[in-house]
Order: C-alpha cells, then sequence, then structure tokens
C-alpha cells in the first residue's frame, strides 16, 4: 500500500467535489494517506489554519486553550468531548 501525504488543495477537492476531486480519488485510493492534525481539525472546525494552530499546539501539549475568541474555544470544546 502506498504512503502518501495529502495536501489541503486535494483533500479540500475531494471533500468539496471540486472538478479536481476525481484526479484527488485516484491518487488517495488504496494508499495509507496522512495529513496534518492541523488539516483535519480545519476540516472539522471550519477554523482558519491560523486558529487551528493554537488548538493543535494546546492538543499536542495536552495544555489548555486560553483566548478571548469565543469561537475558538468553542471549536476547540467540540473536538475535546
Amino acid at each position: 500500500m502506498p504512503v502518501r501525504v495529502a495536501d489541503a488543495s486535494v483533500v479540500a477537492a475531494l471533500a468539496f467535489q471540486e472538478p479536481d476531486a476525481a484526479r484527488a480519488a485516484t491518487w488517495l485510493e488504496g494508499g495509507e494517506l496522512y495529513a496534518p492534525s492541523l488539516l483535519a481539525i480545519v476540516l472539522a472546525t471550519g477554523l482558519s489554519v491560523h486558529d487551528a494552530s493554537y488548538v493543535s499546539l494546546a492538543r499536542s501539549l495536552g495544555a489548555e486553550l486560553v483566548s478571548f475568541d469565543t469561537d475558538l474555544l468553542a471549536a476547540a470544546g467540540k473536538l475535546a468531548g
């Protein structure tokens, strides 16, 4: 099984059925797919990459995320439980 690392453009093309979705599916079919956890957070929450990076860092450190941004905290809370 080939190992592949997909960037956001490939995952988004497939997820949102963009014009290159068929090509993305061909690349990913039958392979072992890896993507940064940051990308998974962006796709799961709709956060920007900037905001998702704080969630990702807090999760990797097992730390509490503190912020005045209530949308960011709400999205982080959804992932936690």
